[in-house]
């Protein structure tokens, strides 16, 4: 078997690709897309999703992959930690279906 080794909110991160960033409205890869959240794990408790897109850990704005794994590093285990996200949320405008990025900020404790 595979054995992977989730951060401490129990998820996998990515640098944005350009097109990625440009989808959300960014001008600069200044987040992390998050790739696979831990089944039953913090992130997961808090209703984090793959593909939410990391802005700012504890007010923090996260630059890329690189400067959020380093925040990670100092999270005390059972630290409450706010992470400021962005969501792909699909609205109807005027009958039509359109996707929109969402802020949203989830509170997750550190394992």
């Amino acid at each position: 078997g595979i054995n992977l080794k989730f951060s401490k909110l129990g998820l996998f991160t990515a640098d944005l690709t350009p097109q990625q960033a440009e989808a959300l409205g960014k001008t600069r890869i200044d987040s992390v897309l998050v790739t696979l959240v831990a089944i039953d794990g913090p992130a997961d408790k808090a209703d984090i999703q793959a593909l939410d897109a990391v802005t700012e850990v504890n007010g923090v704005k996260v630059r890329n992959d690189s400067h959020f794994n380093s925040i990670m590093e100092d999270i005390a285990s059972g630290a409450k930690v706010t992470l400021t996200c962005l969501r792909r949320t699909e609205v109807d405008d005027k009958g039509q279906k359109q996707f929109v990025w969402k802020p949203k900020v989830f509170e997750v404790t550190a394992r």
